[in-house]
């Protein structure tokens, strides 16, 4: 599904913020929304861009469209069983945030690979961004569902020795009024 012109609108937004940040290299998740975001926010630079299937949301199976109520409603059992086993647990159909996490560990070795002495822009979905930011973090996985972050809000790790650095979560000050 492309981004609806809302979401372009917002991609400008977020590229107009980071007009004077150098980057890279760049990687974004290779579906539709996330690849036009990509390319909305590096338009007019030379920068390399990596579409890239790991950076994928987080697959929720037979969950995808619902709502935490529905899914309570509809799988009560299974949602408990989530809050016990909340990483290794996946919905019918999906993925456990542990198997998403290889993926994203994976991404992460090539773009910092990519970005060794400089910024790297990693443009993906909510939850897999929450995932990504705790692995950058090196915190518990179980702390992702700890973050928010919204749709085309920025957020900064500077990865500096051991641990990473949270210098910016979930800002959205670039962004205009919904109409």
């Amino acid at each position: 599904m492309p981004l609806s012109k809302h979401g372009r609108q917002q991609a400008r937004e977020a590229a107009a913020r980071l007009r004077d940040v150098p980057f890279l290299a760049a990687f974004a998740s290779d579906l539709s929304r996330g690849a036009e975001t990509a390319r909305l926010m590096l338009d007019g630079r030379e920068v390399p861009l990596v579409l890239d299937p790991d950076l994928r949301e987080i697959d929720v199976g037979e969950w995808e469209g619902l709502t935490g109520e529905q899914v309570l409603a509809r799988y009560p059992e299974l949602a408990a069983q989530r809050n016990v086993y909340p990483l290794r647990f996946a919905p019918p159909g999906g993925e456990a945030i542990a198997d998403a996490a290889k993926r994203f560990r994976r991404l992460l070795a090539r773009a910092s690979n990519s970005g060794r002495d400089g910024n790297v822009l990693i443009v993906s979905h909510q939850n897999a961004l929450r995932v990504l930011i705790a692995l950058l973090l090196r915190l518990p996985l179980n702390y992702h569902r700890r973050f928010r972050v919204d749709p085309a809000s920025l957020s900064i790790v500077q990865a500096d020795g051991p641990f990473g650095s949270l210098v910016l979560l979930n800002d959205t000050s670039h962004l205009g009024k919904r109409p």
